[in-house]
């Protein structure tokens, strides 16, 4: 029973690791999944808030098991739609949430243009929320209120559930959707 139980622990970790693991290396602009206009690539290694930008964020850690932070919200700000997995986004970008109590959250965007609310510091998040994002003194805003934090579900490369493609700055290619 002790090995069966190893073997299923180990299918486990393996296909969470494949889902979540490290970035495939590739060059710069343009390829067939997109424009990476930052021109710069995660390429794995230990677990950082800069990992895997444009992925699954709370998918993944909550697939973790419990390893890995759990987040109410996070995604990735990039300046164009069509932006491929794992490249870089927008460093610098003030993400403002408001949830349903008017509670007003603000984040702001690393290396990677990554940006997360850790689930320890907001337990009184109170969902469907609003997001906004301002950069350069230019701000683009979500209509209407989201109910999923986990941004980088719906503003994938192609868009799902009615988003246009990936978070994108004002003076993007659009404005945000939901």
């Amino acid at each position: 029973m002790r090995v069966f139980v190893a073997a299923v622990v180990a299918v486990v970790v393996a296909l969470v690791a494949t889902a979540c693991g490290p970035g495939t290396p590739r060059g710069a602009g343009a390829s067939e999944e997109g424009v990476c206009v930052s021109g710069k690539y995660w390429r794995g290694g230990a677990p950082s808030a800069e990992m895997h930008p444009g992925g699954d964020c709370i998918g993944c850690h909550a697939r973790s098991g419990g390893s890995a932070p759990s987040f109410v919200i996070a995604g990735t700000v990039y300046p164009n739609l069509d932006a491929p997995m794992d490249c870089d986004g927008v460093a610098g970008a003030t993400v403002t949430l408001t949830d349903a109590a008017g509670k007003v959250w603000g984040l702001y965007t690393n290396e990677a243009g990554n940006f997360a609310l850790a689930a320890k510091d907001a337990p009184d998040f109170v969902f469907p929320f609003r997001a906004q994002i301002t950069y350069q003194g230019q701000t683009n805003e979500m209509d209407p209120a989201q109910g999923n934090g986990s941004c980088n579900a719906c503003h994938t490369l192609d868009g799902e559930n009615g988003a246009p493609g990936r978070a994108v700055i004002a003076g993007g290619e659009v404005r945000l959707g939901g």
